[in-house]
């Protein structure tokens, strides 16, 4: 094999929400090349995808407009060795890709094999903090949060951004919107350190004293703020913005319109709120265990597949019109614009369903702001930023250890995700 085969990819080292360029030249006419793709995560998980390739009469693959031969994936796209990477080690095929706590680059290695043998390969950095971007620990007043300021100078806008039913700290999310010139403040409210260690009585004043926090600091324009989270962070969301009018935007991803019970206690315990201000409980799904509706948990669990909890909350909702009427969230109390995402196959809960009832209860209040509800036919829950491994379809819950399924293929979860990402950009810059 000829010595000037070459691999050429492009940026070298990028953040992360920008696409890679990749060609191999030098290989002879109609040769058939295995262009493989690896990185180790923070868990010392290596994660790898590999795909078949075939040279043109020039002897060059170009990712950008040549389909693999095989591959899990069959049109051309350069990025498709990145989303498609799953753990190599079997046992750890349901685990999410690990990353460092500090941030550091992901770094990927790319390889072309021909007839076994590695006849080139390059390794490219993915950068979650762009150059100029300052990371900011915040353990103010109770806070438990991580701010990300953007390169140049103030005062910037303002993302919040809350995690889902997992809890933590969503500090690699956060950071991508700062390389956008948008301050992003990603902050832990349960399930990190000294906090709760489970979704129950969560007093909204601890958002409240995360709002003056962000209003005191010279470096953010408090007229400029917005919240985001997904799944139970998306309800987190939409009720911060409907209680708290400093927030102007709302992006709510994979969301529910209803306020729903805690999350991680004992059922036996009975339905606890997850969220309380001033004392009091906000309305939420106050409704008593069903083991009824719950059983096929059981059925799942005896089988090993993950389980999907969407059909035991449309039977949940289906049984209390009620109780899901007075824990609808007052949306149209938000000061604001909102953006919906949702997955049209999202097997945690049916996120499209239930960002309905919130479209339905803003067209209801005839709301003074715009608003929009983008949907996704064949994704699931994890609607992720862009670039990144979309493979992981079901995995083990951090709170309470249930093996769930996310639901979507990966492929479109991958689309999803990038189409969603350059929305909730184009979204900020117009109204935030």
């Amino acid at each position: 094999m000829s010595s000037s085969i070459t691999l050429t990819i492009s940026p070298e080292s990028a953040v992360l929400d920008v696409p890679l360029e990749i060609y191999v030249a030098g290989l002879s006419a109609g040769t058939s090349a295995t262009l493989h793709a690896s990185h180790t995560d923070e868990n010392g998980t290596e994660w790898t995808s590999s795909a078949v390739y075939v040279a043109d009469a020039d002897g060059r693959i170009d990712l950008q407009k040549t389909a693999p031969k095989s591959a899990p994936y069959d049109n051309a796209d350069p990025m498709g060795l990145i989303w498609s990477m799953t753990p190599a080690d079997e046992d750890k095929k349901y685990d999410m890709l690990l990353r460092s706590p500090e941030l550091a680059p992901m770094m990927v290695t790319f390889s072309v094999i021909v007839n076994d043998e590695t006849v080139a390969s390059q390794t490219v950095e993915r950068l979650y903090l762009a150059s100029g971007v300052e990371r900011v620990e915040v353990r103010d007043d109770g806070l438990f949060g991580t701010l990300f300021l953007p390169a140049g100078e103030g005062p910037h806008p303002v993302i919040t951004m809350v995690s889902g039913s997992g809890g933590g700290m969503m500090e690699y999310r956060a950071a991508l919107y700062a390389a956008h010139g948008i301050a992003a403040f990603a902050l832990a409210y349960f399930n990190y350190e000294t906090l709760p260690k489970i979704l129950v009585d969560i007093p909204l004043e601890y958002f409240e004293t995360a709002i003056t926090y962000l209003q005191n600091r010279a470096d953010i324009d408090s007229n400029r703020m917005a919240i985001t989270g997904g799944s139970r962070g998306g309800e987190l969301s939409l009720i911060l913005g409907a209680k708290f009018p400093q927030f102007s935007v709302v992006i709510a991803d994979v969301p529910s319109g209803i306020a729903w019970g805690g999350f991680g206690q004992d059922p036996a315990e009975g339905n606890k709120p997850a969220w309380v201000y001033k004392g009091e409980a906000l309305p939420h799904m106050d409704t008593e265990f069903d083991p009824e509706i719950y059983a096929y948990y059981g059925e799942y669990t005896e089988r090993g597949e993950a389980i999907p909890g969407t059909p035991g909350f449309r039977e949940t909702m289906k049984r209390n019109p009620q109780i899901v009427k007075n824990a609808e969230i007052p949306v149209e109390k938000i000061n604001g614009a909102i953006l919906f995402v949702s997955g049209e196959d999202d097997q945690m809960w049916p996120s499209t369903e239930l960002a309905e009832i919130a479209i339905t209860r803003l067209k209801n209040h005839d709301f003074a702001h715009p608003y929009e509800h983008v949907s996704y036919p064949a994704v699931g829950h994890l609607i992720m930023p862009p670039y990144g491994p979309t493979t992981i379809v079901s995995m083990k819950h951090p709170v309470d250890g249930g093996f769930y399924a996310f639901g979507g293929e990966p492929a479109s979860n991958y689309h999803a995700s990038v189409d969603s990402w350059h929305k909730k950009l184009d979204f900020l810059k117009t109204y935030l």
